[in-house]
């Protein structure tokens, strides 16, 4: 065996350290997974912070707040129609635009944080 330092051995072993933990980490890492997971998290992530109603403009010239949550014909889901959550509680999407009938300023600050996320999750 020939004269090894102290410092090579070390050296030696945190590199064969480091190179079977990049091994086992490249084998087992699935990039479409990743990428997949990643997705579903930012969906998730953006219902949270839709607030499920918008402002509307009516004939006379009023404006009022509008539920994005709409029900299709024969079922009980109502669906957001702009992040696509899905609901069966009728009573939640009253409170919802009766929250905002309250405090608009509320709804303008959720859907500017809304547009912020939407944003940066596509890069708009």
């Amino acid at each position: 065996m020939p004269d090894w330092s102290l410092r090579e051995v070390v050296f030696l072993l945190v590199a064969l350290v480091v190179a079977v933990f990049a091994i086992r980490v490249g084998v087992s890492f699935n990039f479409t997974e990743w990428t997949k997971q990643r997705t579903k998290r930012a969906k998730i992530r953006l219902q949270l912070l839709c607030p499920h109603a918008t402002f509307a403009q009516e004939e006379d010239g009023r404006v009022s707040i509008q539920s994005l949550l709409h029900s299709p014909p024969g079922t009980i889901v109502w669906i957001c129609s702009r992040c696509q959550l899905q609901t069966t509680d009728e009573r939640a999407v009253n409170e919802i635009v009766e929250r905002y009938a309250r405090y608009p300023e509320k709804l303008i600050k959720e859907d500017k944080k809304f547009q912020r996320a939407l944003k940066r999750q596509y890069r708009l």
